[in-house]
């Protein structure tokens, strides 16, 4: 689950980033945010099938 730390650490950074008020980041992060939950569930998946 290297993957998963990684991504949720660079999540941290977005949101870390949010202060700075910035609708393009804010926007990024969101979908960033939709992203990192789809994988996270897929990942998820993948480990039940095999």
């Amino acid at each position: 689950m290297l993957i998963g730390k990684t991504t949720l650490a660079k999540y941290d950074e977005c949101e870390n980033m949010k202060h700075i008020n910035n609708s393009i980041i804010i926007i990024y992060c969101k979908v960033f945010r939709l992203v990192l939950e789809k994988m996270i569930v897929c990942n998820q998946l993948l480990l039940i099938f095999l």
